[in-house]
């Protein structure tokens, strides 16, 4: 039994890359499809054949292992025969959609080829296609939107946004479009990133003024120490895309964490200095300047909190174990609807809404608050986000990792923090990210913490 399916490429006619971060797109399918044709085999092997390439897979690998191009069909056969039965699936895939030039042919692709290989097995309705669909993509663009998917799905001119979905256009409506192909392959993960960096936020006078001070402070205190020097308001020209620096120690500054919070007057941003020796983090420094806290973590030594004066006071973290008792430090700035879900799952006692990462952890070594989570992918937090306020709160007693239980590793060649990051208080750490980590191969499967 064969089972064939097609999907149409797409056109984006406003908002392309910007709806990534939650803003609206307006969407066309174009008359160009990908055509998917897929069978039952007796064996446990997953052939794949493309103009891409071809491939043959054991249904046991790896997702990770697997090469990339090839991922989200591995990903739809596997839960397919998950569902359904033990055996082998046979994928073919033709495409009148190049590649690369930004007409959907990888979500298109991933919508055909959950239709075929479902109906396989079942007669599957449009949004359970999609949703199959929109997985398998994220396997290879974890922090897709969705939105070409959903109209490679249902066709037709659509509006779409993360939180509200899909909403098609007057089906009376028509356009008649020329596209015109420049043969210019791009890379959409570099394209999204340039989007992120426009849309990141405002840099104030005070970023700038904070951060001269700061370079120049250690410059002219230490003349000869044998580190370097990186900063937020810097990194851009010191740093080469996917390159390291080679000294042993350097230090990580973000002169103002929360410029927004500091422009709006919340008085929740910070100051970050971190230390790092050889990707780990063993000095740190969190000024709150509204509070007057001047939070200082040594690793494997103390953690502390001065004032004005130098008094210096005791971390205090809550007496709170239990799950279901745990106050949550969220962003007040950087939401994803994947964290309101998951939130959602854990039934937790509260939330604290606060700005700056270092504000957030301070909450915790107060006793305010017992964990915060951060949920990214492409637009995640940077190395000087995390990496003082990760210090102090280690050198405290308490926990900062994945959800998987890996250490953060800094000046590694990309200076994103991705993935799913839980900070806490470190009383059953271990079982809130196991806990966490089960909810979110539910709400987002795929999704590498």
């Amino acid at each position: 039994m064969k089972s064939i399916a097609s999907a149409p490429g797409k056109v984006i006619l406003f908002g392309e890359h910007f709806v990534v971060h939650g803003l609206q797109a307006v969407l066309g399918a174009i008359d160009k499809h990908v055509t998917v044709t897929s069978s039952k085999t007796d064996d446990e092997i997953i052939s794949i054949e493309s103009i891409l390439g071809n491939a043959t897979i054991k249904n046991s690998t790896i997702i990770e292992n697997v090469d990339k191009k090839f991922r989200p069909f591995v990903y739809i056969a596997r839960k397919t025969l998950e569902k359904f039965e033990n055996s082998g699936i046979n994928i073919k895939i033709d495409s009148q959609i190049p590649s690369g030039v930004g007409l959907g042919s990888s979500s298109a692709c991933c919508v055909a080829a959950a239709a075929s290989v479902m109906n396989l097995f079942s007669k599957p309705s449009h949004e359970q296609i999609l949703q199959m669909s929109i997985n398998a993509e994220k396997t290879i663009f974890p922090n897709t939107s969705g939105a070409d998917c959903n109209v490679c799905t249902y066709g037709g001119i659509i509006t779409y946004d993360k939180k509200n979905g899909l909403k098609n256009l007057d089906k009376k409506f028509d356009l008649d479009m020329i596209i015109i192909n420049s043969n210019l392959e791009h890379s959409t993960e570099h394209v999204v990133k340039r989007v992120e960096d426009f849309k990141e936020g405002p840099v104030s006078e005070a970023d700038l003024a904070v951060n001269s001070w700061l370079l120049d402070g250690l410059v002219s205190s230490f003349p000869s120490a044998p580190w370097t020097l990186l900063s937020e308001e810097n990194a851009k020209e010191q740093l080469i895309e996917n390159s390291t620096f080679d000294s042993e120690w350097l230090w990580i500054l973000d002169p103002l964490d929360g410029t927004k919070d500091f422009l709006a007057g919340t008085g929740e941003y910070a100051v970050h200095l971190a230390l790092v020796r050889d990707h780990t983090p063993v000095l740190g420094v969190v000024l709150i300047p509204e509070l007057e806290e001047l939070w200082i973590g040594v690793l494997g030594v103390e953690a502390w909190c001065e004032d004005r004066n130098g008094n210096r006071k005791a971390f205090g973290f809550s007496n709170r174990k239990d799950l279901n008792d745990l106050i949550l430090a969220a962003s007040r700035n950087h939401r994803d609807e994947r964290l309101d879900l998951l939130v959602g799952k854990l039934s937790i006692s509260g939330a604290m809404t606060i700005g700056s990462v270092g504000c957030k952890v301070a909450t915790i070594l107060r006793g305010e608050t017992d964990f915060y989570i951060s949920l990214s992918g492409e637009t995640a937090p940077k190395d000087w986000d995390m990496a003082a306020p990760e210090v102090v709160l280690r050198s405290a007693g308490g926990k900062f990792t994945h959800a998987d239980g890996r250490v953060l590793s800094y000046n590694t060649g990309d200076l994103r923090q991705k993935g799913c990051l839980i900070a806490s208080h470190g009383f059953n750490h271990s079982l809130l990210c196991q806990t966490i980590l089960q909810e979110m191969d539910l709400i987002d499967p795929g999704f590498l913490v």
